[in-house]
C-alpha cells in the first residue's frame, strides 16, 4: 500500500463517526427519547390521546433498545480497569429501563391512565439517575 494512501485511510479513519457516541448512535437516541417522553409527560393521562402515546411509547422503547448496543462518551473518561463494569452497569440501566417503558405500555393499553402517569413518572426517575451516572458534566 502506498504511503499516501495509507495516510489518507488513517486520516478518514480518524475523522469518521463513532456510531455508538454520537448523533447517529446514542445520543441520536437520546435525543428521540426525551422528544418522546416529553409528549408523554403532557399528555399521558388523556385518554383521547391514547394512540398518540402509543406510538411515542414504540419510540421510547425502540430509541432505549438501540441505545444498549451502544457505549456512551464518558466511558472515556472511565479507567480502562473499570470500563467492563461501567458497561455492564449501563446495560442494566437500559435494561430496566426498557422493562419500566413495557409497563407503563400495559398500563396505558389496558386503559389505566393513573397508573400509566405512575409508570411514567417512574421513567423520569430512572431518566435522572441514568443521566447522573453515565453522563458526563461538561
Amino acid at each position: 500500500m502506498s504511503r499516501k494512501l495509507a495516510c489518507f485511510l488513517m486520516a478518514l479513519l480518524a475523522l469518521a463517526p463513532n456510531p455508538l457516541c454520537r448523533a447517529g448512535g446514542i445520543e441520536g437516541n437520546m435525543e428521540r427519547m426525551n422528544k418522546a417522553y416529553k409528549i408523554l409527560k403532557k399528555q399521558v393521562a388523556d385518554p383521547s390521546k391514547k394512540e398518540a402515546n402509543l406510538e411515542a411509547i414504540s419510540s421510547l422503547k425502540k430509541n432505549a433498545a438501540d441505545s444498549a448496543g451502544g457505549v456512551p462518551e464518558k466511558i472515556e473518561s472511565i479507567p480502562q480497569a473499570d470500563r467492563a463494569k461501567f458497561i455492564e452497569q449501563y446495560k442494566a440501566a437500559i435494561s430496566e429501563l426498557v422493562g419500566q417503558i413495557e409497563k407503563l405500555e400495559k398500563a396505558l393499553r389496558e386503559d389505566r391512565f393513573q397508573d400509566a402517569q405512575k409508570e411514567l413518572d417512574e421513567i423520569g426517575k430512572l431518566k435522572r439517575e441514568g443521566h447522573s451516572a453515565f453522563i458526563e458534566e461538561k
